[in-house]
């Protein structure tokens, strides 16, 4: 499970490889094709996973 956070200047933008759209600011939970897709976007950040157990 992964997921990306669109940080961009648009408030919504759709991804046309599959028709998913984004909203500034909301994490999105995307498949290997899509996060491939953006992992080298500049208008897109990777969200880490948060370890578990940490406080």
């Amino acid at each position: 499970m992964k997921k990306v956070r669109y940080e961009g200047s648009l408030p919504e933008v759709e991804l046309l490889l599959t028709g998913k759209r984004f909203k500034k600011g909301n994490e999105v939970v995307v498949s290997e094709e899509e996060y491939n897709a953006l992992k080298n976007h500049k208008d897109f950040k990777l969200v880490k996973p948060k370890k578990e157990g940490a406080k």
